[in-house]
């Protein structure tokens, strides 16, 4: 049977998983005639929508002299392809890899059935969503991996799958250690799967909807701790996945136990940075109240107790206040010089966060502070 021509490709992405898949792409010369690339439209950002946020991948584009097409302002339903792509062709492709948008049957329409592909960084059906890759992350999954599906009007997410490739999870992997390893796999089964397309041996399986499972978009909510609930190695898998996009949150005591007697309770919003688990010999013996938190000098961390084990904070910021992050030590200093010292002159040498408790204890009453010198 008389093989294909390379493919003239439509490539539909945003960030930097999309340059890792295209930039591989460009390499493979075999599979392609050309590529145009379509990104998200230029908008502004920030609180005062003063800056101006430009595509990674509309950047890339233009480095490498590619052909390139902003979704217009009003959105993805208004785009209008090249003229080259405006009627199905065996040899039109339309790729997207973290684009970010629903496509619209108006645009998927005009390409053949197995002519739309979508490479998604996980092995589907598990992880369907926005955030295959924090999800995987979050749960402490050991394997997560990369799917080449075509898309339908059903969503790009839930179409067949042309090839899959497994990719190991190591222990200490953040989300931006494992973007770049994902989309070069990706691009390996993406390549693949076009080179079978072109010489007519492709095949596809369908998705078991039983098996299916949803990676949901990251949200304020994913960043707020539970130490009650969580454990300490819950806590640091979160910030391994989400810490890039997501701050993660609790809360402590605005002011002196004394004072907590006389009114209502008072919180001030703490983002927590620089997360980590600290050495198994440095835990206490016995664990002190869900929240407690003491500060190491010999690690310059914060140490907070969580439902199980402790978690290391390096940096923090009382949200609402000016000047930004602080080390551990700032924060620590500026609690006991914001409050932690009683009316008969005591140091309070642990704070609750998170709201459990009280305000602070003295050395010996917080069930484990005079371990952590």
């Amino acid at each position: 049977m008389k093989h294909l021509k390379p493919f003239d490709i439509l490539f539909l992405g945003s960030d930097s998983f999309s340059i890792g898949v295209l930039s591989n792409l460009l390499r493979s010369t075999d599979v392609y005639n050309s590529i145009t690339v379509v990104t998200p439209a230029i908008k502004m950002t920030g609180r005062r929508k003063n800056v101006e946020y430009i595509p990674e991948l509309q950047k890339f584009a233009f480095s490498k002299n590619l052909p390139h097409f902003p979704v217009p302002p009003s959105g993805i339903k208004a785009f209008v392809p090249p003229d080259a792509f405006l009627s199905p062709s065996p040899t039109s492709l339309l790729i997207t890899a973290s684009f970010g948008s629903i496509l619209p049957p108006s645009l998927l329409s005009i390409f053949e059935q197995d002519r739309k592909l979508n490479i998604h960084p996980s092995l589907l059906p598990k992880y369907r969503g926005a955030s295959p890759i924090q999800t995987a992350i979050m749960n402490g999954d050991k394997m997560t991996g990369v799917s080449v599906l075509g898309m339908s009007d059903k969503g790009t997410d839930r179409g067949d799958v042309w090839e899959q490739k497994e990719v190991p999870i190591p222990d200490t992997a953040t989300y931006h250690s494992m973007v770049p390893v994902l989309a070069e796999e990706g691009a390996v089964a993406l390549i693949k799967t076009l080179r079978k397309m072109i010489n007519r041996s492709a095949t596809s399986t369908p998705q078991d909807p039983r098996l299916a499972s949803r990676a949901p978009k990251i949200t304020h909510d994913h960043g707020i701790l539970d130490f009650e609930t969580q454990t300490a190695v819950e806590i640091e898998r979160l910030y391994r996945a989400i810490g890039h996009q997501q701050n993660l949150s609790t809360h402590l005591p605005a002011h002196t136990p004394n004072q907590l007697k006389r009114s209502p309770p008072q919180t001030l919003p703490l983002n927590l940075y620089s997360l980590s688990l600290p050495p198994p010999s440095y835990l206490p013996l016995h664990p002190p109240p869900p929240g407690t938190t003491f500060y190491h000098p010999r690690l310059n961390a914060l140490a907070v107790q969580c439902k199980e084990g402790q978690v290391l904070v390096e940096e923090g910021q009382v949200s609402g206040k000016h000047g930004g992050r602080v080390g551990a030590g700032e924060l620590w200093k500026g609690w006991r010089d914001g409050g932690r010292v009683n009316e008969a002159g005591g140091v309070w040498d642990w704070v609750q966060l998170g709201g459990g408790g009280g305000g602070g204890g003295k050395g010996g009453e917080g069930g484990g502070g005079g371990g952590w010198e």
